[in-house]
């Protein structure tokens, strides 16, 4: 089973303001909700996990609650630093039956930003992105 993992825990300190990055809205949309997208649409990923910040969880289920998506299976905890989000997702899926985390695709991304082993997702949130800022100029 090929699992994605959104790391989506940040507070969004560098960004600055009152609302983590992730959470911003783009087009009446948060921007995760687009990184969620394209994992949804993307016919090699089985599962979808949602690493979030302990105090935006509630702020997540709404944003789960409004959205169709039927891949998204765990909202984790999010840690302290980044490489404890991760862990927290490794940890979530060790010891899984049919899930062996060396032998399955599990594709860690930052909300804003996928890795280069997800290029056809990354390109759908990077073309939507470019779309709607050039709709606003």
């Amino acid at each position: 089973m090929n699992v994605a993992v959104v790391l989506a825990g940040g507070i969004g300190s560098r960004v600055g303001g009152d609302v983590p990055k992730q959470f911003l809205e783009l087009e009446g949309r948060a921007v995760i909700e687009y990184s969620v997208d394209a994992f949804e649409q993307s016919e090699g990923i089985d599962e979808i996990a949602l690493v979030i910040h302990p105090d935006w969880m509630d702020h997540m289920r709404v944003i789960l609650r409004r959205n169709p998506w039927r891949k998204v299976r765990r909202l984790l905890p999010g840690g302290k630093e980044r490489h404890l989000s991760s862990l927290h997702a490794i940890e979530a899926y060790a010891g899984e039956s049919g899930i062996t985390i060396s032998s399955s695709l599990l594709t860690l991304s930052g909300s804003v930003r996928c890795v280069a082993s997800m290029l056809k997702p990354a390109l759908f949130i990077a073309l939507n992105i470019v779309s709607i800022c050039q709709r606003r100029l």
